[in-house]
């Protein structure tokens, strides 16, 4: 991998977090929807501590995972044919529909 790509992966990671941590101070409940996580994962992110949440940043693996790995859901995100709130609203529902992840 280049050195370029390992820097933007560790960018994202960090930048993850950092929302990540966040969206959790403004609605936990919110939060354990819209990343996707557990109330025990969740409470993990809470407390990391800045040096943690760095050391964690620099991996070579993406820390977050896409959503859409459902072809429906590309095909409700990509929609023009219908209404932007209503494709949106409906991805949404599709993707709350997925577990969440585990610790």
């Amino acid at each position: 991998m280049k050195q370029a790509t390992r820097d933007a992966i560790q960018e994202l990671n960090l930048s993850f977090l950092i929302l990540a941590k966040q969206v959790i101070g403004e609605d936990r409940e919110a939060a354990m929807l819209s990343l996707g996580v557990d109330s025990n994962l969740l409470e993990i992110i809470e407390g990391l501590s800045p040096a943690q949440m760095i050391r964690m940043a620099n991996t070579e693996m993406m820390l977050c995972g896409f959503r859409f790995d459902d072809e429906m859901l590309v095909h409700l995100l990509c929609d023009h044919s219908r209404p932007e709130s209503v494709a949106k609203t409906h991805a949404a529902i599709l993707a709350l529909s997925k577990p969440l992840a585990t610790v």
